[in-house]
Order: C-alpha cells, then structure tokens, then sequence
C-alpha cells in the first residue's frame, strides 16, 4: 500500500468507546475493524482530506495498533490495577445471542468440558482459538453453562488453565469469570458444600490474580450481608494469598461500609479479615485501615459490651495498635475496654497496659 500523508485518528467523542473496544479485546485478535460501525468511528484531521471520504482499512489498523498499546492491560500486571477502580457488571450479560451464537457457545461448552473432566494441563490451539473468537456475550454465555454442569475437578481444571495461560495471554477476561462463574457459586446453596477441588482452584486464582479477585469476587461476596460460615471459612483461606496492598484494600473497603453498632455477622467478617492481614502492614502509622475502624469500635462499645465475638475482635485490633500507639488513640481504647464486660475484659485491659 503506498504511503499516506493523511493523518487519520479516533474521534474525539469517541474516545471513551474505542478504549472500551480495546478493553473488551484485547484477549483476541478477531477485530472486525472494517465494520461501519467503526469505519465511522474515524476521520481524517487534514484539511485536505476530502469531505465524506473513509479511511483506508490499513490506516485504521496502524492507527488501532497505536491505540491499542496505548489503552491495553498487561495481564502481568492485573494485580498492580486499584480495587477502588471496580467497574459495573458487565452489561454485556444483557444483550442477546443469535441461534448459531448459541449454537457455538454450547458446541465449545461440551467440548471444554470433555477436556476438563480428563484433567488436560495445556488446552488445544483449535479450542483456544474458538475460545477467542467468543463475543463478551457469548463468553458470559458459556461460563454459565459451565456453572451448571462443572464438577469439582472439572473446576480445578478451569482454575489451572487460566493461571497456566497468563504467560502466553489470556482466553477469557478473568474478571467476568470471578464475576459470572464463581460469585454465582458463593451466593447460592452450593457454597455449603463447596468441594475442596474448588476451594484449591479459587486459591490459585488468588494468588495469580489478586486484585481481580478482590475486585470481582470478595468484595461483591461482603457486600452480601448473611455471610454465612462457609464464606469465612473460604474468606480466611484466600486472604493469605492475597499481595499485601489487595488484603488491605479489601479490609479497608469493609470498615468504609461498617456503621455502628456492628453486627454479628459484620463481627465475624472484621475478625476474619483483620487475622488474615499481616500485623505488620495493619500497623502502617499513617494508612492504616483500622485507624477508621476506631470510631465505629468506639460507638458500639456499650450496645455491645457483653458480645464475646465484639471483645474477641476488640484484642486483635488492640494487638495491631502498637505501633500506632498514641494518646489519643489510648484514651479511645481504653474507654472502650472500661464499657466491656465480657469474659476477655481482662485480657483486654492487659492489651491496653501494653500500648504504655
């Protein structure tokens, strides 16, 4: 193709939609970038351009590579994305499919789960490929059909094959997994018996991506207010593997939403998270969470002056003030141990001698 002089370039006003665009697609190459829908989606800066008239399709794939490495995220470097940028479920989930979409989500449906049943390690190219070609619907399509029909190892399988392709690139937008395949899982009558397979596979998503997870699994999961023990039983195996700055970000994102006086089952849920975070990185002097948990701790102290599960939390939050210890912060401590009347009242007034 002989060389243009013309500058073509994203429209302004569109922006926002071809970072979208870019966003959605970055797990494929299958960009139908000669569509109308896109074709008017550019236009030319020069004044002599000629009015009305396109852009050639290979100046809007230079142009779409240039933006694309402008806007694309690093699967690498997920666990580096802020849990405060969470978007909205995807409204994908609502647009409908045609009967040969349909068709095709449930072709590869059966045939990925033929290969997650026999527990293979690396999936195929051909089934990697039809993988990809799937829409955003059709992809959220298919993990609702796995939902239903996956087993336990089946489960483990699907978790294995994610972390296994981050190195060579994401199938899948991880996040509409944890968001269409898993959170269902958790909010429904199966997480009483979630298999020890699927606890394995949510662990090793934990840990190969953190802050997707926290994003897309655990903070939809608290925000669900009869978190049951099943929850915090998984809640308290997954924090670990969790980066520092994720199991902070989550605990931190609980204690903006707790009000007081707390209860019960905001209890358990504080006591779990404060637990599963290190000690050391609870005592940051200046960013530390619990240093806005405080207020509230403090105006739940008489309502809950006898609860056993208040007092429990009240010591591992006094233990995680010693580096933080000040004054201010004894005084507030120490008013809320006079309230208690728990069996551990004296455990926590040795804690607060020990602040100094």
């Amino acid at each position: 193709m002989a060389e243009d002089s013309r500058v073509w370039s994203c429209h302004p006003d569109l922006q926002a939609e071809w970072g979208k665009f870019v966003k959605e697609s970055r797990k494929t190459d299958n960009r139908d970038l000669n569509s109308d829908l896109w074709m008017n989606f550019w236009r030319c800066e020069t004044p002599t351009a000629t009015a009305g008239s396109e852009p050639d399709a290979g100046d809007i794939l230079q142009c779409s590579k240039a933006l694309s490495q402008e806007n694309s995220i690093d699967v690498n470097s997920m666990a580096a994305v802020s849990c405060e940028d969470i978007p909205a479920k995807s409204e994908v989930e609502a647009l409908p499919l045609t009967d040969s979409q349909l068709e095709q989500v449930n072709s590869i449906a059966l045939e990925l789960l033929d290969f997650l049943d026999m527990g293979g390690e690396n999936i195929p190219e051909d089934l990697k490929r039809e993988l990809c070609s799937l829409s955003p619907p059709g992809m959220i399509s298919l993990l609702k059909e796995l939902r239903s029909q996956l087993s336990d190892q089946g489960a483990y399988s699907f978790c294995t094959l994610l972390c296994v392709d981050v190195d060579s690139g994401l199938w899948t937008d991880i996040s509409i997994v944890f968001e269409f395949l898993f959170l269902p899982m958790l909010c429904g009558e199966d997480c009483k018996s979630l298999g020890e397979e699927v606890k394995a596979g949510l662990k090793l998503l934990a840990e190969h991506f953190p802050s997707a997870c926290v994003s897309h699994l655990l903070r939809p999961l608290l925000s669900n207010e009869t978190t049951s023990p099943s929850h915090l039983e998984l809640l308290s195996e997954l924090i670990p593997f969790l980066p520092d700055k994720d199991s902070l970000c989550l605990l931190r994102y609980y204690i903006s939403n707790c009000t007081a006086p707390l209860a019960g089952n905001r209890i358990s849920v504080l006591s779990c998270l404060v637990s599963g975070v290190r000690t050391g990185v609870l005592e940051m002097k200046t960013e530390s969470p619990l240093l806005d948990l405080l207020p509230t701790l403090a105006a739940s102290a008489r309502e809950l002056s006898a609860s056993e599960p208040f007092a429990s939390l009240l010591l591992k939050v006094i233990n995680s003030f010693k580096a933080l210890s000040s004054p201010q912060i004894n005084s507030t401590l120490v008013a809320i141990v006079q309230q208690n009347n728990s069996f551990n009242k004296q455990a926590l007034i040795n804690a607060v001698k020990a602040l100094g």
